[in-house]
C-alpha cells in the first residue's frame, strides 16, 4: 500500500500520473483500470484523457455508497486508526499527523 500526503486535493492529479508511471516503469507492470467515487480530483477532463492515453479504463463506484468500495475504505480505516493509536501512545493530542499516517502505511 502507498500513501500520499497532498497539501490540497487539486495536487491529487499530478500524484496519481506519477504513481502510474512510476508502477508502469518500475515494476513493468501495466495499469488496466483505476476504481474511485467520481470525486472532481479523480475525474478532472485532464486526467480521463492521461488514462485515455495510457489505455486506463475507469471504474467509477455508486455514489454515497462506501461499501462498493470496501477495499479502499477498509484501507483508509485502518491507516487512521493506526495513526490515532501513535499519537495516542506518544501522548499527543491531535487529529492526526501527515507522518504519523505515513507511517502507519508502511506498517500495513
Amino acid at each position: 500500500m502507498k500513501g500520499f500526503s497532498l497539501r490540497a486535493k487539486s495536487d491529487s492529479e499530478e500524484c496519481i500520473k506519477k504513481y502510474i508511471m512510476a508502477v508502469q516503469t518500475q515494476f513493468d507492470y501495466k495499469v488496466k483500470f483505476v476504481r474511485h467515487d467520481g470525486a472532481r480530483e479523480f475525474a478532472a477532463n485532464s486526467l480521463k484523457a492521461f488514462y485515455d492515453d495510457q489505455g486506463i479504463e475507469q471504474q467509477v463506484t455508486v455514489p454515497y455508497a462506501h461499501q462498493t468500495n470496501g477495499t479502499a475504505e477498509r484501507a483508509i480505516r485502518t491507516i487512521v486508526t493506526i495513526g490515532r493509536s501513535m499519537l495516542h501512545y506518544a501522548w499527543l493530542k491531535g487529529s492526526g499527523c501527515e507522518e504519523d499516517t505515513s507511517s502507519s502505511c508502511v506498517k500495513c
